[in-house]
């Protein structure tokens, strides 16, 4: 994500991040942060790699859909 927007990457948003994102699998995650760079020009955020992952489709939704 630094490589792509230059966001600086402390402990404390480290720290703040896995809170947020703490019952989200890291490869869900990459994927999900891997699609919003394809279609967004904006930051990325907690609350779209939610979206994305665990609160729009439900765990079992988001691994099987197409």
């Amino acid at each position: 994500m630094s490589a792509v927007e230059g966001r600086e990457v402390t402990p404390l948003s480290i720290e703040a991040w896995h809170e947020l994102l703490a019952d989200v699998e890291y490869v869900d995650a990459v994927e999900a942060m891997k699609e919003h760079y394809r279609a967004e020009s904006r930051r990325l955020w907690p609350s779209d790699i939610r979206r994305a992952t665990v609160d729009d489709f439900g765990r079992d939704e988001w691994m099987h859909r197409a």
